[in-house]
């Protein structure tokens, strides 16, 4: 009965375009709201494509592609053009630090030193990447 009233509630959430969030989710490090507002939901003011992975919805640029990285990540394009991540246990979708902007995501892999690499595309066609080492490095132009 519990799993029907919570896909009932998360069927009305996504029809009224509001951001849910499962109780499983809560921990102390909770991410500040604007971190995971823009791609947490689709709404007329932000249209997109609603996105499901790990059990959290998130909002993609209409047309662009989630990034399923072998490791258990994925990421997404926003409608703002920011880029957003979520794996296991994230506790919803997480914009990437940086400041990056991107059109599409491009490629995920491990680099050769073994470290997780993200790489996204823009308009003017330059794919930029940001690696993993301790945190999330900067953009830099591939």
């Amino acid at each position: 009965m519990r799993n029907n009233k919570t896909f009932l509630a998360l069927s009305a959430g996504l029809a009224l375009g509001t951001a849910l969030v499962s109780p499983a989710s809560a921990h102390a490090l909770q991410p500040k709201p604007q971190d995971v507002r823009p791609a947490a939901a689709c709404s007329p003011s932000n249209p997109g494509e609603t996105t499901l992975r790990f059990g959290y919805y998130g909002c993609r640029m209409p047309g662009t592609a989630v990034a399923d990285c072998p490791w258990g990540e994925a990421f997404v394009i926003a409608p703002s053009r920011t880029i957003w991540h979520a794996w296991p246990n994230s506790g919803g979708w997480k914009r990437m630090p940086n400041n990056g902007r991107a059109d599409n995501t491009w490629n995920c892999y491990r680099n050769g030193n073994g470290q997780r690499q993200i790489e996204v595309l823009t308009r003017a066609g330059n794919i930029w990447y940001s690696y993993f080492s301790g945190g999330w490095r900067g953009w830099y132009l591939a």
